[in-house]
């Protein structure tokens, strides 16, 4: 048989997740902290994420070094009397959780709540890095992953387009070889999955700047999960640039 139900998507009860235009980038510029943990954070998170999915033997290594520097932050930001010595405590805290003590999805969603509490552009792309540390959870479902990206991947993407080598190497790839993992994995779980494989491989050789949105669309589909209403339009337009 060529193909199985996937599971039933968990709904929104059972996924707390916060409603997609809070993570969507704001009117107002973002503050130094915000725009360094998008610039800087976002991208050695992901490229930590691919070395521990690969299990490169320098990941841990990957991990202490950028833990260090955020601890770094946080005791320097606390000396100088600056306000970003929370954040900087909370990232390094979450990258423990995510790679040292592997704490599963869940968990994760649930200490994404509690950094929601907190404003500000840094804040949310914090939040953002919660749920794609939850997404590699190796034991978590595709229907539940598929909803954290969705969630988070405009916010992700527009705040990092504007380096065009960092987004198209890094963070469009790390969408991309996500979901081709994802689906090597339990292709049982799509509906349809030859088409899903071909959709997949096409949003691959896509243009960069649909790459992303094509990436989710195809394994959205392929796990009957809707796009979210709120932030549909950019899952259709070639633009991800923010307006």
């Amino acid at each position: 048989m060529d193909t199985l139900p996937p599971d039933v998507a968990p709904t929104e009860a059972e996924i707390p997740l916060p409603p997609l235009e809070e993570l969507r980038p704001e009117p107002a510029p973002p503050e130094p902290e915000g725009i360094f943990m998008m610039e800087r954070i976002v991208p050695a998170f992901m490229q930590a994420t691919r070395a521990f999915a690969e299990d490169r033997p320098d990941a841990e290594t990957l991990i202490e070094v950028l833990v260090g520097s955020l601890r770094e932050n946080a005791r320097d930001a606390g000396e100088a009397g600056a306000k970003g010595a929370g954040l900087w405590t909370a990232a390094a805290d979450l990258f423990r959780a995510v790679f040292t003590d592997r704490e599963a999805a869940m968990v994760l969603v649930e200490r994404t709540n509690k950094l929601d509490e907190n404003p500000g552009y840094a804040w949310k792309t914090l939040c953002a890095l919660s749920y794609l540390g939850a997404s590699t959870d190796r034991n978590i479902l595709p229907a539940f992953a598929i909803n954290l990206h969705l969630a988070v991947a405009e916010f992700i993407c527009r705040g990092t387009v504007h380096m065009p080598e960092v987004y198209e190497q890094v963070v469009a790839d790390w969408f991309v070889t996500y979901w081709r993992r994802a689906f090597e994995h339990a292709r049982f779980r799509f509906f349809a999955p030859r088409l899903v494989d071909l959709d997949l491989r096409q949003a691959a050789k896509s243009d960069i700047m649909m790459r992303v949105q094509g990436t989710l669309k195809a394994a959205a589909n392929g796990l009957a999960v809707s796009l979210p209403e709120r932030g549909r339009e950019w899952f259709n337009h070639k633009s991800i640039v923010a307006e």
